[in-house]
């Protein structure tokens, strides 16, 4: 991919658990490149993108990808926490717009689905999370499917490096999504317990592991 610096298919960390070429995460995919445009929707065949962005964040050049649905539901700005863990953990209880996320995914994943916020790796690393626990994918392939976005942290620097850009940015370790998944099973049991609490059916929970498993 030349316009995109952290993307990839979610399965390629979950070898035969999850569905290859059904769900996908990446940084922004603003500006793309023709080849690009022609890779996601012809070869991929992305149908849906769920877009985490507040429309503030949304550039003004992003490219529509044609035949694809766009669905945006922004992960909210909590800015309640005083690090990043603990921003990951209480977006379980505070961002209301998680479970709608979440809910959401349920139904694109009928399709090739792509989520994405700027970068890739904060509120895309919940969504993703969510997801994956919810298909019962081991809480290791979790966290190594997400410290793979530290290698692509210069590419994503020098991506963005116009824009101000949060402390957070400039990091990708082990101890915030490790914090999200120890609140997720101290808090609520797991994934099923959070989402029985979020008002998500048992229904939407299985539509997410029927579309993601093998």
């Amino acid at each position: 991919m030349n316009s995109l610096c952290n993307f990839r298919d979610v399965a390629s960390g979950s070898p035969g658990r999850i569905v290859p070429g059904r769900l996908f995460r990446s940084d922004a995919p603003d500006d793309l490149t023709p080849s690009d445009i022609e890779h996601l929707t012809d070869e991929l065949r992305i149908g849906c993108v769920l877009d985490l962005r507040h429309p503030l964040d949304t550039a003004p050049a992003r490219v529509a990808l044609p035949g694809v649905a766009h669905v945006n539901i922004p992960l909210l700005d909590v800015g309640i926490f005083p690090s990043l863990p603990a921003d990951y953990a209480g977006r379980l209880c505070h961002d209301r717009n998680l479970p709608l996320a979440v809910k959401a995914l349920a139904v694109l994943l009928e399709r090739p689905t792509l989520v994405h916020r700027t970068a890739g790796k904060d509120r895309t690393g919940v969504v993703i999370a969510l997801a994956l626990r919810l298909a019962d994918v081991p809480r290791s392939v979790i966290v190594e499917d997400y410290l793979r976005t530290a290698g692509n942290l210069p590419r994503l620097l020098a991506r963005h490096r116009a824009r101000p850009l949060a402390p957070e940015f400039y990091e990708c370790s082990q101890e915030p999504i490790t914090a999200f998944l120890d609140a997720l099973e101290a808090d609520y049991g797991g994934a099923r317990g959070w989402a029985s609490g979020a008002g998500i059916s048992p229904e939407t929970v299985s539509a997410i592991e029927a579309a993601l498993t093998a």
